[in-house]
C-alpha cells in the first residue's frame, strides 16, 4: 500500500481470494499461495464457476503488458482500496487494510 501510495500512476494493488481445482498448497495451510494466480492467467481452459475471474485477470495483465497500466476501471490506484478476485469475479475492496495498517505504524516509528 505504501508504494501505491508513493508512485499511484505506477503501482497497483490487488488480493486473490480464489483457488484453482486440483490446487496443491502442502505445507502452506489453507490459504492462498503465491502464484495462486497463475492457473488463471495461463491455463486454456478454465471451469466455467471461474471464468469471470480469469478473463478479468487476462484482461488486467494484457493491458499492463500493452500500456503499464491495468486498464480495468475497477483498478483503483494509490493504495488502500482495489480488486479482491473472487470465484464470481473481481470486486473492489480494501486490501487487507489491518494488516497494512499494523506495517504503516511500524515503518513511521522507524523513521521517527
Amino acid at each position: 500500500r505504501r508504494v501505491a501510495r508513493l508512485w499511484p500512476e505506477k503501482a497497483w494493488q490487488y488480493l486473490w481470494q480464489t483457488r484453482f481445482d486440483g490446487e496443491s498448497t502442502a505445507g502452506f495451510g489453507p490459504g492462498i499461495s503465491h502464484s495462486s494466480d497463475q492457473h488463471f492467467l495461463f491455463q486454456t481452459k478454465v471451469p466455467k464457476a471461474w471464468d469471470p475471474t480469469a478473463r478479468a485477470l487476462q484482461k488486467a495483465v494484457a493491458s499492463f503488458i500493452r500500456s503499464s497500466r491495468p486498464g480495468a476501471p475497477w483498478w483503483p490506484s494509490g493504495g488502500g482500496d482495489g480488486p479482491v478476485f473472487q470465484q464470481a469475479g473481481p470486486v473492489v475492496g480494501p486490501i487487507r487494510k489491518e494488516q497494512c495498517d499494523f506495517w504503516d505504524l511500524v515503518v513511521d516509528e522507524k523513521e521517527e
